[in-house]
């Protein structure tokens, strides 16, 4: 594979189109793993009452209970893979956007050569 400073200027244009392609994929990828995360994150509070209510004794000792259980635990634990599914799809779409700039950047000034070159 080429480098970018190697690329002709229609294969610049056509690499950028193709980034800018994907890019809409990872947003949305983005987008649907953030909004699984979040929706995960609020339903702590409704678990946790539901769970308590299968321990008898004080608020504490329900809570506590609940807190301990494996249910809660599986929760937790599926909460954490969101997290990181939301965080590497965020990763994936920044740098993405990065290097549109890049390209950008580079297509650019491989336009101002060209117009030097052609003064």
């Amino acid at each position: 594979m080429k480098k970018l400073h190697e690329l002709t200027m229609p294969e610049l244009e056509e690499e950028l189109e193709s980034k800018t392609r994907l890019l809409e994929k990872e947003g949305n990828d983005f987008v649907a793993k953030k909004s699984q995360f979040e929706n995960l994150s609020e339903l702590n509070k409704v678990i946790l009452s539901k769970l308590k209510t299968s321990f008898e004794g004080s608020d504490a000792f329900k809570e506590t209970s609940a807190l301990a259980s494996p249910d809660y635990e599986n929760y937790k634990k599926g909460l954490g893979a969101a997290r990181e599914e939301y965080y590497q799809s965020q990763i994936k779409y920044d740098l993405l956007k990065l290097k549109i700039d890049v390209l950008r950047t580079i297509i650019s000034n491989r336009r101002e050569e060209l117009q030097r070159f052609k003064a």
